[in-house]
């Protein structure tokens, strides 16, 4: 399924809108929308949708389009995709605010996702505290266009997250964008899993902006029993308005073996360069290639930038 911009997101005028709908019925695909009296959300910033979204998942499940009209639609979260191609009609325009318990995201996708399911034109928003937005949990071949993840300022915005001994792959992410997370783009494991589990194969293309206190941009994790592996990949970031000195744009934890990462920056008031873009003691890095640049900074070929961190095992 080849996935497309409906509209553009500076227009939302009723006629923009209802052309988007219009679209979206006439491709061919069987489109469900979670405002349909059959299911009844009401997007109204007020009233609790999730039982209608859940239904309208639920309609879709045979591989339909899950529409979103614009509106705010608030919800306890934890919604499932597998099949679904989930659409609205912009960042910031179709937002879906999580209030659920802590440590619930807005929508996750696993091992049972078929290929190019995922989602479209919206902004996943917390609502409440301590949730994360979109959980990647195993899945392989997922799409996500111009989603939008927006203050989860004690949590992840896309968290890719993966077993030992067990891979997540080929998973494309375009013209998403972190606003105001904790955690950018969060590649790591379940927690009390021992040993390595590789994320292979991404394609990331987004920004990270507006990083609140101690938010890394782009971390991939390390600690005494997890060891998440980065294999195979293409990174692109812009990472801006990190006002918080104790903000790291890029920390790498764990492994980072034959990948391309380009990274531009713009660092807070005083950091150093080593605050912006972070390799810790515990990581391993290989045939890694591409380009770090900060304003503060003079821009960094990373395969030099590596072999000179000595608290790095690195090999070119």
């Amino acid at each position: 399924m080849t996935f497309t911009s409906f509209a553009d997101p500076t227009d939302a005028t009723p006629t923009n809108l209802n052309t988007v709908f219009t679209a979206l019925e006439k491709s061919g695909i069987e489109t469900f929308n979670v405002k349909n009296a059959a299911y009844g959300a009401l997007g109204d910033g007020t009233t609790d949708d999730t039982t209608a979204i859940n239904a309208a998942l639920t309609a879709a499940l045979s591989g339909g389009i899950v529409f979103f009209p614009a509106g705010t639609y608030l919800t306890t979260g934890d919604h499932f995709i597998t099949k679904q191609r989930v659409v609205g009609v912009g960042m910031g325009i179709s937002i879906v605010s999580v209030t659920g318990t802590a440590g619930v995201p807005v929508f996750k996708m696993d091992n049972t996702l078929t290929p190019g399911a995922g989602l479209q034109d919206l902004t996943a928003k917390e609502g409440g505290s301590g949730n994360d937005g979109i959980l990647l949990n195993r899945p392989r071949h997922a799409r996500l266009t111009n989603v939008e993840t927006e203050d989860f300022t004690t949590g992840t915005g896309f968290y890719f997250q993966n077993s030992a001994s067990s891979w997540t792959e080929s998973n494309i992410l375009l013209g998403v964008r972190a606003t105001n997370c904790l955690y950018g783009y969060r590649f790591g494991q379940k927690s009390g899993d021992i040993g390595v589990a590789s994320f292979a194969y991404h394609t990331l293309i987004g920004t990270v902006s507006s990083m609140p206190t101690a938010g890394i941009g782009l971390w991939v994790e390390y600690n005494a029993t997890t060891n998440p592996q980065l294999y195979g990949s293409f990174i692109r970031l812009n990472i801006y308005q990190a006002t918080d000195s104790a903000a790291k744009g890029v920390l790498i934890g764990g492994e980072v073996l034959r990948s391309e990462l380009f990274l531009n920056g713009e660092n807070a008031s005083t950091p150093t360069d080593q605050t912006w873009f972070e390799i810790a003691s515990t990581a391993t890095v290989r045939e890694v290639d591409g380009v770090a640049y900060s304003e503060k900074a003079e821009r960094k070929n990373l395969l030099q930038h590596f072999l000179l961190a000595e608290q790095a095992q690195c090999w070119d």
